[in-house]
């Protein structure tokens, strides 16, 4: 079992699952796609990281597999570098849509992974 002193609390959870379903549901409105596998479909994904040292609601953007599958088995580094650079722009489109509706956006570097982390404004305010 794991430890629940590497988790937030209940209520903390619910605000980001409140907030996680407000993202999901201005994107979908802006037109992206928020499949409920993205990395078999591509698109969007929205997630809810409930440790304590990094807790919040991340996106995460996937290009379709046929892509990643071509860019791996080529090994062409052009592919490659088209491909960052793609994923790169339309994490910047999610972040500017997630902005012009009312949200705040930074990306993060952990030590493990790196995403955008979307907030509540309001949220924000009340957070140290």
């Amino acid at each position: 079992m794991l430890n629940p002193e590497l988790f937030v609390d209940d209520a903390h959870v619910r605000r980001l699952n409140l907030l996680a379903e407000q993202v999901t549901e201005q994107l979908r409105i802006a037109g992206f796609a928020v499949p409920s596998d993205p990395t078999a479909a591509g698109g969007v994904e929205v997630e809810v990281k409930k440790v304590r040292y990094a807790p919040g609601v991340f996106l995460f953007w996937y290009v379709h597999p046929s892509w990643s599958r071509q860019v791996v088995e080529r090994a062409d580094e052009a592919d490659g570098l088209r491909f960052l650079a793609v994923k790169d722009v339309m994490e910047e489109a999610l972040v500017k849509v997630l902005q012009a509706v009312g949200f705040t956006a930074h990306h993060h570097e952990y030590r493990d992974w790196s995403g955008w982390e979307v907030r509540d404004p309001a949220e924000e305010e009340e957070t140290p």
